[in-house]
């Protein structure tokens, strides 16, 4: 049964845990009555007088039992399916569904799988990545003198870059040049003649892997994939007939605004009239999005990770996509699905509606690689805690000693580990005082000790990957998205 709680007034509003701040929904109104706001135009209204009525009303429904049986039976439970992953869209698209998170997935053809297909057989590479590396410089005065506009990132959670040290905007030309060749996403939209600064933008870090260099690379924008999924929840086979919608049709990529439609017509998609067996799922291809550049992913309620056979780790969940929708676009072909015609057994045909997609109720699936690198440092302010880099990041396995003195500000030293690896700390000394030796951090630990301006820092240690790591390639990116939320999470 899908069912949630939801807060009638948040918890971060002042309210509490407590029953009669609660409503039981399922997920779809949950969604609404989580974005309630009486003064935009659209949407269902559950204000929280309305969510405490419709709660009471039911407990005393439930008290009398005076509980009718719904009109008409439900034959179906539908819900929207984002995919992030190059590899699992690659996979579907070839009609290969095994890691697809439902039981006894049916791929229905369409002309939106055919673009999708268009754009993963353009890609030069059977995966794709979040970025292509960009020029390398010997210092930071190397890089800024080449590029004296470039914007200087504040290493604080509330950038959502702390990784990285600088950000400045491509041309059209390095774009073609660096990385059309390599990205098939890239080459379409400039083909197409999208701006650059909607296609990528080029991020600067030291890199401390190997030999010591100020590195660029060029964010690549993420391509997503829509599937609307239906299951067949009754006990016993239907037939879906068609898809009632409205269809945007493209010529060729038509990149636009995820909140902008292009021209639709109603249309009615014929669907094959196969029976379809209990608990099965039919599987549609909606839309081809992209998402945003800066990386930000919808907020999910639950998640559920898994091994898969390609090697990667495989994420499922739902939530809510609200803090996306302005930086998402839509390319190629999309179908806005409203309802659904499904045939019984016994001939008689129901029309099941189907709630908008709006990115704010969806599931999500995406994959990674866990991949080890080595532990990160931190400091804490009275602004909380700000990025300082990377330690014993020379190479695995190898004694290193960093040296440095703290700035104003700082009270506190972090060291964590947040990756598949083990950090040996071998010392930590402030001012020649020893502070800890012999320290093993393992992944999701920290260490933490006290410091005040202007003392000098010793660390001497290592790390060492774990055996079960699958992937040694430094990726700047996925570091970033584990520092940030490291930045955010913790406390």
């Amino acid at each position: 049964m899908k069912v949630e709680v939801h807060h009638i007034i948040p918890v971060a509003k002042g309210r509490t845990d407590e029953a009669e701040n609660a409503i039981a929904l399922c997920f779809d109104c949950h969604t609404d009555a989580g974005h309630y706001n009486s003064k935009h135009p659209r949407g269902t209204k559950f204000s929280p007088e309305e969510l405490n009525h419709a709660r009471d009303m039911w407990h005393f429904a439930v008290k009398a039992n005076k509980i009718t049986p719904p009109d008409k039976v439900d034959y179906i439970y539908a819900r929207y399916l984002v995919c992030k992953s190059y590899s699992a869209i690659r996979e579907i698209c070839g009609g290969i569904l095994n890691n697809f998170p439902v039981d006894s997935p049916f791929l229905f053809q369409n002309v939106i799988v055919k673009f999708q297909t268009y754009v993963v057989e353009s890609h030069p590479d059977n995966y794709r990545h979040s970025h292509i590396g960009g020029e390398a410089f010997r210092t930071h005065e190397e890089f800024t003198k080449k590029h004296p506009d470039v914007r200087i990132l504040d290493r604080t959670s509330k950038n959502l870059f702390p990784y990285f040290e600088a950000q400045r905007l491509p041309t059209h030309q390095e774009l073609r040049q660096n990385v059309a060749n390599k990205d098939s996403v890239t080459s379409l939209l400039l083909d197409a003649g999208v701006p650059p600064e909607n296609i990528s933008s080029v991020f600067a870090y030291d890199e401390a892997c190997g030999d010591r260099r100020f590195q660029e690379i060029y964010r690549l924008r993420p391509l997503w994939t829509v599937y609307l999924a239906i299951s067949n929840i009754s006990n016993h086979p239907v037939s879906f007939k068609s898809l009632l919608c409205e269809y945007e049709q493209s010529s060729g990529v038509s990149f636009r605004p995820f909140i902008e439609k292009i021209c639709s017509t109603n249309k009615e998609i014929n669907l094959p009239h196969s029976p379809i067996p209990p608990n099965a799922t039919v599987v549609i291809p909606i839309s081809t999005l992209l998402g945003p550049i800066d990386g930000e992913s919808p907020a999910l309620y639950w998640q559920d990770m898994s091994d898969i056979s390609t090697g990667e780790v495989q994420v499922s969940g739902h939530g809510d996509g609200s803090n996306v929708i302005n930086n998402t676009a839509i390319i190629g072909p999309s179908l806005w699905p409203k309802a659904i015609r499904v045939e019984d057994s016994s001939h008689h045909e129901v029309e099941h509606q189907i709630h908008d997609f709006d990115l704010s109720n969806l599931y999500t699936i995406d994959r990674s690689w866990e991949c080890g690198s080595c532990p990160h440092l931190f400091f804490e302010t009275l602004q909380g805690k700000k990025y300082w880099g990377e330690l014993f990041a020379k190479a695995p396995k190898e004694v290193q000693t960093t040296h440095f003195q703290i700035p104003t500000g700082v009270s506190g030293c972090i060291i964590a580990e947040l990756e598949q690896e083990v950090s040996r700390i071998v010392k930590i000394s402030v001012n020649n005082t020893l502070i800890y030796s012999g320290v093993t951090l393992n992944r999701n630990e920290h260490l933490s000790f006290p410091v005040k301006t202007g003392d000098y820092v010793c660390l001497i240690g290592f790390y060492e990957p774990l055996p079960s790591t699958k992937e040694l390639n430094p990726n700047p990116w996925l570091k970033n998205e584990i520092v940030l939320d490291y930045m955010r999470t913790s406390t």
